[in-house]
């Protein structure tokens, strides 16, 4: 990068640094000189001292802030999945899960379970929430063991968390 020796009105570190965000001149550790900030985005790369650490969510903090900063596109599909599997889900356990309460023949016969949209047949085994709906075995089962132990159509708890 050619900086300004004496005699030089700027230098292009000085240029480029007045089109930083002001954002990006204040986030820096205690130590790196605003001219090592402004010159590493300049030539687009971290100073020495402010390499970007993996975030506990997966993410690096550059595309966080990139998120948090724009609309989000289905370009952000990758990386929205990436945060998403990272987040810890409370989920009910097997027996928890076995005791659900089998539904009558009568109440689910002419619905669709809201998990796999299939119709259901009086030979399905369906499993009633406290709350009411009714879901394939099948389908309820691998939503509260795998995903969470809220009810997928109305948020109320199904299960309380490994029960």
């Amino acid at each position: 990068l050619p900086v300004g020796g004496s005699g030089s009105s700027s230098s292009t570190v000085g240029r480029d640094c007045a089109r930083l965000p002001p954002q990006q001149l204040q986030r820096r550790p205690n130590g790196v000189s605003l001219f090592a900030v402004a010159a590493a985005a300049v030539a687009n790369a971290p100073p020495a001292g402010l390499a970007e650490v993996r975030l506990p969510c997966g993410l690096m903090p550059s595309q966080v802030s990139d998120l948090l900063d724009r609309d989000i596109t289905p370009d952000d599909y990758e990386m929205l999945l990436q945060l998403d599997e990272s987040v810890a889900r409370p989920t009910a356990s097997r027996a928890g899960v076995e005791r659900l309460v089998p539904a009558n023949e009568k109440d689910f016969l002419g619905e669709n379970c809201a998990i796999c949209l299939i119709a259901f047949e009086s030979s399905d085994a369906v499993k009633a929430l406290p709350c009411a709906h009714f879901f394939h075995k099948e389908c309820i089962a691998k939503w509260l063991l795998e995903r969470c132990c809220v009810c997928p159509l109305c948020g109320e708890e199904a299960l309380r968390p490994d029960n």
